[in-house]
């Protein structure tokens, strides 16, 4: 989130080595890789993600989908995968609403209802 893309890769590369298959990690490779304006790596990482076989990951997985695709401004696949990610278990809180992996999405008409379902 401070652009500090090469170093931030790094440190997720190294994870990733150490513990692959990890959705935190691809996620935030994919969502670096993104923000960094690799197209093909970010994509690369969000069909890793799709591809997971762990039952209990996939609504993590989905909306790492989400925040990659927000992040390659794709907002209607991105709006796509994050009602997937809660349809498969993914909790709604108070916490999208400070989330910096989704902050592409904002002002969205989708996503601001997301936000507030009330209004």
């Amino acid at each position: 989130m401070l652009s500090r893309y090469d170093e931030a890769q790094k440190v997720l590369l190294v994870l990733n080595d150490e513990i692959p298959d990890d959705d935190d990690i691809l996620g935030w490779l994919g969502i670096v890789a993104a923000m960094g304006g690799d197209i093909e790596a970010a994509e690369r990482y969000s069909a890793m993600l799709r591809d997971l076989n762990d039952p209990y990951l996939r609504y993590s997985a989905s909306y790492y989908r989400a925040t990659i695709a927000a992040h390659l401004k794709r907002p209607d696949k991105a709006l796509s995968l994050l009602r997937n990610s809660f349809s498969q278990g993914y909790p709604w809180g108070v916490s999208l609403h400070c989330c910096l992996e989704l902050k592409p999405l904002r002002g969205h008409p989708e996503f601001e209802f997301i936000l507030h379902p009330e209004e």
